[in-house]
């Protein structure tokens, strides 16, 4: 498989979330969550060596990245045949959005077709929930308001596995 790459923050996520996350198996949907969690803040695709060059000389070139805060404002799905194939906190942030706009210097190697939208993925159902479920679920994140990142990192995608190849703090 040829690795996907992409440009992602890493939450500093407060142990009272990880601890939720068992009460995602009281929901009968079998949640599959793949780690780390992160938002995605520009995808790359296959990038071949000059590419690949390009974007490793960006982070080497930076030293850090300011610190990067963000609102949850609830929980929602991205659909799929009509159907939802990822659950994710919905976040509110000036920082993702201007660093999503920084990363446009790659549009070259990659351009959407749709805007940024700065989530954090939370788990795949393997089957759909009810309203009373999903209610549920708002309910079990309800008390985390705010998130904020301690790392940049490019990363990549082979088989479901992310590699991370080069990291920036967030000072």
């Amino acid at each position: 498989m040829i690795p996907q790459y992409f440009i992602a923050a890493l939450p500093d996520l407060p142990l009272s979330f990880y601890q939720k996350l068992e009460k995602l198996y009281q929901i009968n949907c079998y949640p599959e969550f793949r780690l780390p969690f992160h938002v995605t803040l520009f995808y790359l695709g296959e990038l071949n060596d000059e590419q690949r060059v390009k974007v490793c000389n960006w982070f080497d070139n930076k030293k850090e990245i300011p610190r990067i805060e963000a609102k949850i404002k609830g929980i929602k799905s991205f659909y799929k045949n009509e159907k939802p194939f990822v659950y994710f906190l919905d976040l509110e942030s000036s920082d993702l959005h201007n660093l999503n706009k920084e990363f446009h210097i790659f549009s070259d190697i990659h351009r959407d077709d749709f805007p940024f939208a700065p989530h954090l993925s939370l788990f795949f159902p393997k089957f759909s929930i009810n309203q009373e479920e999903h209610n549920s679920l708002q309910d079990v994140f309800s008390d985390i308001k705010r998130i904020s990142f301690k790392k940049i990192y490019l990363g990549s995608v082979i088989d479901n596995v992310t590699h991370i190849h080069k990291f920036l703090p967030c000072i």
